[in-house]
């Protein structure tokens, strides 16, 4: 959703997204890590968090700077939340052909900052 002032007076949809802004999201674009570093991931797998599925891939592609590989994907809550907090206290996994991985989720991309990977 675009990001719009809710300063003007008579903006239409500004009750609408008055009201929308007040909600807690129940969908987000999550990153996702593997924790083994040898699967490829291509993009339509199925997120699993405590072994119930979530949401699916929407891409993913091999990190070469963090050394694993890295997926995009929407997930859903049904009950609260999509935050931090709720996605570090899950146990994530991706069913990659039937073959569950663990995986680490986060609402911020993967990042090696010192870039000690890549230095070595």
């Amino acid at each position: 959703m675009r990001s719009r002032s809710t300063n003007r007076a008579a903006s239409i949809g500004r009750d609408a997204l008055i009201a929308a802004k007040a909600e807690p999201l129940l969908r987000r674009l999550v990153s996702l890590t593997l924790e083994d570093p040898e699967p490829l991931l291509w993009g339509g797998e199925a997120i699993l968090r405590d072994g119930k599925p979530i949401g699916d891939l929407t891409s993913a592609a091999y990190g070469h700077t963090i050394g694993t590989a890295i997926g995009l994907g929407y997930v859903k809550r049904a009950d609260g939340a999509v935050d931090a907090a709720w996605l570090e206290a899950g146990r994530f996994e991706i069913d990659l052909a039937g073959t569950r991985l663990k995986a680490k989720a986060s609402l911020r991309c993967a990042y090696d900052p010192s870039g000690a990977r890549i230095k070595g």
